[in-house]
């Protein structure tokens, strides 16, 4: 219950990073993005920042779906002869779908400073 309560804690916390991020990047940098998009490598760029934000976002919130579903299965409180090998798969999906969002804000964090660096140099 602790590790499922953590989940509920930090997911919508990282879904509201890359939200703000999102912001942040159409904020600043949207007029540039408008005049960068012209060329073929521009339009490429924003397909791929976009759809690197749309997958971060849709795992974010099957992540914080899934906790939520894992919370109430545990407060059920099952017993099986498989709890262990249950648990154990369980706990492998939770960890990956917690885990994702944490390390996409790297990715997240690149893909920002690279449009600066784009933008700037336009």
């Amino acid at each position: 219950m602790e590790i499922l309560n953590f989940g509920i804690i930090v997911v919508p916390i990282l879904i509201t990073l890359i939200l703000t991020a999102y912001v942040l990047l159409l904020s600043m940098f949207g007029s540039t993005l408008k005049d960068f998009c012209t060329s073929e490598s521009g339009i490429d760029l924003h397909k791929k920042l976009n759809s690197g934000f749309a997958a971060n976002l849709t795992i974010s919130i099957l992540s914080l779906v899934g906790v939520f579903i894992g919370t109430f299965i545990a407060k059920m409180e099952f017993s099986s002869d498989y709890a262990n090998i249950i648990n154990q798969i369980a706990y492998a999906i939770y960890v990956l779908l917690v885990s994702y969002p944490i390390f996409s804000l790297f990715g997240i964090t690149i893909d920002l400073f690279n449009v600066g660096q784009v933008t700037r140099i336009k």
